[in-house]
C-alpha cells in the first residue's frame, strides 16, 4: 500500500521515510471564531484545511510533500465579544506553533509551509517563520502566507462584490462554504455590512489599499460580525475560488520544494 500524505495516517517509520525524501511539510493554520450569523465558527479552519488537502494531493504526484494536522485554535481576541470564538494570546500562539514546527524539524524535515487561513494569524506566523530559522541555525526553511495571497488576480476577476466585500464572512468565505457544504450556511441569516470608510488611511479587507494597520475588535464596527457582502455569494463562484486556490497553492509547494537559501538570488556587484 502506498503511504498516505497525511501525517496523522502514518506510522513513525513511514514519516521517517518521508523525511529522507526531504519532503515539504504543509501545516494549515485556521481558527475557531465567529463568522456572523450565517456561517459556522469552523469556517476558517474548514476552508484552509480543504485547500491544503487538495493542494497537497495535487502536488504529491510530482513532489515529496506531507500534510500536517490543522492548527485550529489561534489568535482571535478581536472576535471574543461574539460567543463561540476560541483564542490564544499572541505569545502563546507563537510559542505553540514554533514548538510544533521545531518538532517537525527534529524528525528530519527541513522545509515547512505554514498555510494561513485567518487574517489575525498573519503577523504572529511571520514571527514563527523567523523563530524557526533562528532556533535551527539555518537548518530549516519556514515560509508562511495566507492562501489568498496566491489568488488575488483570480479573485478580483471572479468576484461580484465591491471593495471591502470579502473582508470577513463576506462573499468569498460564504461562497467557499457553500461549495464545501451548503447545509452549513444559514441563508436566512445572511446580511451585508459594507460601510463607506470616512478616512483615506484605513480600510479592512482583502486587496484594499489600507495604509495603516489598526488594532480593533469586530464589535467596533459591526453588530452581526460580518464585514463584507455575502449576499452575492454562490456555490458556483465558491467552486471557482476553491479551484484557483488549490492550483495556486499546489504550484507554490512544487516551487518551494526546490528552494535553498543559496538559489534564491544571484550575485551582482560587490566591493570594488
Amino acid at each position: 500500500m502506498k503511504a498516505s500524505y497525511r501525517w496523522e495516517d502514518l506510522t513513525w517509520e513511514e514519516i521517517g521515510e518521508w523525511a529522507k525524501q526531504d519532503a515539504v511539510v504543509v501545516v494549515p493554520v485556521g481558527s475557531v471564531e465567529q463568522h456572523s450569523t450565517h456561517l459556522p465558527v469552523q469556517t476558517d479552519s474548514r476552508i484552509v484545511s480543504e485547500i491544503a488537502e487538495r493542494a497537497v494531493k495535487l502536488a504529491v504526484e510530482t513532489t515529496p510533500v506531507l500534510l500536517a494536522p490543522t492548527i485550529s485554535i489561534d489568535c482571535s481576541k478581536h472576535h471574543m465579544e461574539f460567543p463561540g470564538t476560541l483564542t490564544l494570546s499572541g505569545e502563546t500562539f507563537v510559542r505553540a506553533v514554533t514548538e510544533i514546527g521545531l518538532s517537525i524539524v527534529h524528525h528530519g524535515f527541513r522545509k515547512l509551509f505554514l498555510l494561513n487561513g485567518h487574517g489575525g494569524n498573519t503577523a504572529p506566523l511571520q514571527i514563527v517563520a523567523n523563530e524557526i530559522r533562528h532556533q535551527t541555525a539555518g537548518k530549516a526553511m519556514c515560509v508562511t502566507a495566507p492562501y489568498w495571497n496566491f489568488i488575488k488576480d483570480q479573485v478580483q476577476r471572479l468576484r461580484k462584490s465591491q471593495a471591502g466585500g470579502i473582508s470577513h464572512a463576506g462573499e468569498f468565505e460564504t461562497a467557499l462554504i457553500m461549495a464545501l457544504d451548503e447545509s452549513l450556511v444559514r441563508t436566512d441569516k445572511i446580511c451585508k455590512f459594507l460601510p463607506h470608510w470616512s478616512n483615506r488611511y484605513f480600510m479592512p479587507g482583502w486587496y484594499v489599499d489600507s495604509k495603516v494597520t489598526l488594532g480593533f475588535h469586530l464589535k467596533d464596527f459591526t453588530k452581526f460580525g460580518v464585514v463584507g457582502d455575502p449576499t452575492v455569494a454562490t456555490k458556483e463562484s465558491g467552486e471557482q475560488f476553491l479551484s484557483a486556490a488549490v492550483e495556486a497553492v499546489s504550484a507554490f509547494i512544487e516551487s518551494f520544494a526546490k528552494w535553498e537559501f543559496s538559489n534564491l538570488y544571484e550575485e551582482s556587484g560587490g566591493r570594488g
